[in-house]
């Protein structure tokens, strides 16, 4: 009898531990993410560094890291939702991250106009807005599609 509730107790916490798989998983998702804002650190960084000496260079390049750090916040809330999250916290998160995707496409496509010739700049600024627009209408739609699913279910 006690060797059996020694074997359902060993059942129940191998099924409550992760599998070595799953944990592989994790740590290399953990790598990635790491690497991936040690390497957003360091270019921010280092362009801080160039730009030293113009106040305009540095708010630029403190107001884009400011933006990637909410817009990677807002994405991992994203990952975070399950089927059962609610439809209306789901929609806030999708605008955010498009609000500030195109707070940063416009941002960049400003700072490379600067340099460009004007015939360029015009190219430049019409598919910024081709991307934002189709965009905007994908989360639309998007949002529309969940709410009917969530109506008729």
């Amino acid at each position: 009898m006690g060797s059996d509730a020694n074997t359902q107790s060993a059942e129940a916490a191998a099924e409550k531990e992760p599998t070595s798989s799953s944990a592989l998983l994790v740590l290399v998702s953990l790598i990635v993410r790491v690497a991936a804002i040690a390497v957003v650190s360091c270019s921010l960084a280092r362009s801080a560094w160039l730009g030293h000496g113009d106040p305009w260079d540095l708010a630029f390049i403190a107001g884009v890291g400011a933006v990637l750090a909410a817009l990677f916040w807002c994405l991992r809330q994203a990952e975070r939702l399950t089927p059962g999250s609610p439809a209306v916290e789901r929609w806030r998160l999708q605008a955010a991250v498009w609000f500030l995707s195109t707070v940063l496409s416009c941002a960049f496509a400003y700072r490379v106009s600067l340099v460009m010739p004007p015939a360029l700049v015009v190219l430049i600024w019409c598919m910024t807005s081709l991307v934002k627009i189709n965009r905007h209408r994908g989360v639309i739609s998007d949002s529309r599609r969940h709410s009917r699913v969530e109506t008729s279910g």
